[in-house]
């Protein structure tokens, strides 16, 4: 009896060897990517309606500043409703610096900024809280 059989060998190689090579260049594309960072900052943790805000950063790569490059930020309320986004392309060095003016009617709470680069899978958080004007006094 002479039968004919695949050479599974081979093909589990072949399949195995493939397999390892696309880890290989998704660990390589990682380990790039890694490096960049984005950081955000508002110039103050906590904001009444109708306050101008200043949210400011800067896009690196291990640390160093980036060339000009574009960055997206946006503002939520603590509802998730966004209050404010815009997109630009940063200073030199990967710079950049916004402000808004909150509605005199802001929600308030804990708002989320977020600031992304578009060509870069890399994102900045902060958070900041807008309070009440209004004075609580207790009877005695």
């Amino acid at each position: 009896m002479n039968e004919k059989r695949t050479p599974t060998f081979l093909i589990t190689c072949i399949i195995v060897s493939i397999l390892l090579l696309s880890c290989v260049s998704i660990a390589s594309s990682l380990v790039l990517q890694r490096g960049y960072h984005v950081s955000v900052q508002t110039d103050h943790s906590q904001y009444y309606p109708g306050e101008l805000v200043t949210i400011s950063g800067q896009l690196t790569n291990n640390g160093t500043g980036m060339p000009q490059t574009s960055i997206c930020v946006n503002v939520n309320d603590s509802t998730g409703t966004p209050v404010y986004g815009t997109c630009m392309l940063t200073g030199q060095n990967g710079t950049f610096s916004l402000h808004f003016t909150l509605n005199e009617d802001a929600v308030y709470g804990i708002y989320n900024v977020t600031a992304d680069n578009l060509e870069l899978p890399v994102v900045g958080y902060i958070n900041f809280e807008v309070v009440s004007t209004e004075v609580t006094v207790e009877a005695h």
